[in-house]
C-alpha cells in the first residue's frame, strides 16, 4: 500500500454529487423567499401610497395625479420621464418609490377614486394564492380597498 496524498476520482465524484443535490434543493427555497419579499414590498408600498394619497387629498381636495394624467413607473421607461415622475411622487405624496425592484407601479385618478396597481416583472406570483398584482384605491371619504389580482404578463 502506497502513501499517496490527495483524493480519488470516486471521492471527488461523491462530493460533486452531494453539492449538486444541495444546490438543486436550495433553488425552490430561494425562489419562495424571493416571492415573499416581492409580496411584502408590494404590500408595504401599497400602504405608503394610500397614506400619501389620503394626505394629498386632505391638503388639495383632489388625488394625485390629476384626472387623465395616468402613468406607470417601470424599469424600461425613458429615464427622463421616469425621473420626473419619481420626483412628482416624492413631492406630492411624500414617499420614495424604489426603482430596480422588478415592481411596476401604475397610478390613475378617475376623479372620485385614486387607484394604483403594483405588479411584478418576474415569472412567479407575488402571493401564495397565485396572484401577481395588487390593486388599491381610495375614495374622498377615505375608504380604502386593496385586493390581489391576476394580471397576464
Amino acid at each position: 500500500m502506497k502513501n499517496q496524498t490527495g483524493f480519488t476520482l470516486v471521492e471527488l465524484m461523491v462530493v460533486i454529487a452531494i453539492v449538486g443535490i444541495l444546490f438543486v434543493t436550495a433553488i425552490p427555497v430561494y425562489q419562495t423567499w424571493q416571492q415573499r419579499a416581492y409580496g411584502q414590498e408590494a404590500t408595504l408600498m401599497a400602504k405608503q401610497i394610500i397614506d400619501g394619497q389620503i394626505m394629498y387629498y386632505l391638503d388639495n381636495d383632489d388625488f394625485f395625479p390629476a384626472v387623465g394624467d395616468d402613468f406607470e413607473i417601470r424599469e424600461d421607461n425613458p429615464p427622463a420621464d421616469q425621473t420626473q415622475r419619481l420626483q412628482d411622487i416624492e413631492e406630492h405624496l411624500k414617499i420614495t418609490i424604489p426603482v430596480g425592484h422588478n415592481l411596476i407601479y401604475e397610478f390613475d385618478n378617475k376623479g372620485e377614486i385614486a387607484g394604483f396597481m403594483l405588479t411584478v416583472r418576474a415569472n412567479f406570483p407575488l402571493f401564495k394564492d397565485g396572484k401577481n398584482g395588487l390593486y388599491s384605491y381610495v375614495n374622498p371619504q377615505g375608504e380604502i380597498t386593496i385586493f390581489a389580482v391576476v394580471i397576464p404578463m
